[in-house]
């Protein structure tokens, strides 16, 4: 299990095999940063999804930003987790996720695109899922590369090296 990740629900859950979304166009949610489990803003999936479990991305560079993370394009492998989306909120869900993440289709001043990528499952199946990467054009200066990828663990060697 990857660091961050939290127990597999495929192991809680009497199915063995992943569920797949019904139709190209209800693709799976990778989230990466605030919105995994345990971040300050899982509460905005918590209660609408049917599935969720732990995921990587390769090909991206996962940036530290003051209070939150960017995905941008790069060489690295991300930690997150693959959300599954529950049928009947999922449009609204992806409406307010792309306010939340400042993404507007067909505007390239968007904080943040939504964009379809190939994602590896705990399993180690590839998915394509819907990913917020960041606009390079707002990428702070000050930001830094998240070597290992994972934020969840991130913030809380953040926290340790303040105690």
């Amino acid at each position: 299990m990857a660091p961050g990740c939290w127990p597999p629900l495929s192991r809680i859950m009497s199915s063995t095999s992943e569920p797949q979304p019904e139709a190209d166009d209800s693709l799976p949610l990778f989230v990466y940063g605030t919105l995994r489990k345990g971040g300050e803003n899982h509460s905005l999936l918590r209660g609408r999804t049917v599935y969720e479990m732990c995921a990587t991305l390769a090909g991206a560079t996962l940036m530290a930003l003051p209070r939150y993370p960017m995905l941008i394009d790069g060489a690295a492998v991300v930690q997150g987790e693959l959300m599954i989306l529950h049928p009947r909120f999922y449009s609204d869900v992806l409406a307010k996720l792309d306010y939340f993440e400042g993404y507007r289709p067909g505007d390239d001043t968007s904080l943040y695109f939504r964009v379809e990528r190939t994602v590896t499952s705990e399993g180690g199946s590839l998915r394509r899922a819907w990913v917020y990467m960041g606009n390079p054009r707002w990428l702070d200066p000050s930001a830094s590369v998240i070597p290992h990828g994972d934020w969840i663990r991130y913030r809380a060697e953040m926290v340790r090296e303040k105690r």
